[in-house]
């Protein structure tokens, strides 16, 4: 009680053909755009517009935007509908309790990071541009690795020669795969997730980077704004790409 601060909205994207090129660290990952949040109210009700005609994920989230806990299925709305989500958690032989007050409609307050218009999260266009001003001059291209050879400049995935065999990776950015490697996020892989939901299991609790970045990096004191822009995309399953196409 009193720990969830707000909802957020993510839209679903359906998948349009059955192949498709992988968008991230995760396979067979099914895209995802962040509509925005809205505010818990102080008796820990919710009420908000939500678009309709798209299929709708609904997450958790504490007074720092992170997701402690994620709808695993979705919500469908149809124009003019109204849905609550009194039945599903109640006895079904039980009247739900009294709303405690007259119900404030919110509309949702859009996520930080860019207008996605009809496309699904992307890592380089939300999240690279705050790896480029507050953490390039440390973990920038050209640094040597422990190795010392010099670090990749373009890509970590690499598209084989022209075979006329399908290939199922798109080409990854090298900060996308060194934070996933390095920052260690609990992904919630296709077919091996746990069977029950279980507070801050997944995602960005279940990561060191967000406390780290909290406490100030080196200091480096990120924005609220630019701090839910990567907590977003660790909550998003760290998806990179946010189309099915190429």
């Amino acid at each position: 009680r009193g720990d969830i601060a707000a909802i957020r909205v993510n839209v679903i994207l359906t998948q349009p053909t059955r192949d498709k090129w992988e968008r991230g660290s995760v396979s067979n990952e099914v895209v995802k755009r962040p509509l925005g949040t809205v505010p818990v109210e102080p008796n820990g009700s919710v009420a908000f517009r939500a678009p309709a005609n798209v299929p709708l994920q609904l997450q958790a989230l504490d007074a720092n935007g992170m997701a402690v806990m994620t709808m695993r299925s979705c919500v469908y709305l149809q124009p003019g509908e109204t849905q609550t989500c009194i039945g599903c958690h109640e006895q079904r032989t039980e009247t739900p309790p009294g709303g405690g007050g007259p119900v404030r409609i919110r509309d949702i307050k859009p996520s930080p990071g860019v207008d996605y218009d009809n496309q699904g999260f992307s890592f380089t266009r939300t999240v690279q541009p705050v790896l480029d001003q507050y953490c390039i001059d440390c973990h920038g291209l050209g640094r040597q690795t422990e190795e010392g050879r010099s670090a990749p400049r373009d890509y970590i995935f690499a598209l084989p020669e022209a075979t006329g065999e399908r290939n199922d990776f798109q080409r990854m950015p090298v900060s996308y795969s060194a934070l996933v490697s390095n920052a260690r996020p609990r992904l919630a892989h296709r077919n091996s997730e746990t069977t029950t939901s279980l507070p801050r299991d997944y995602f960005s609790h279940a990561c060191p980077m967000p406390p780290m970045l909290l406490e100030g990096h080196r200091g480096v004191e990120l924005p609220q704004e630019d701090f839910e822009r990567i907590v977003t995309w660790l909550d998003m399953n760290c998806q990179c790409y946010g189309v099915y196409g190429c």
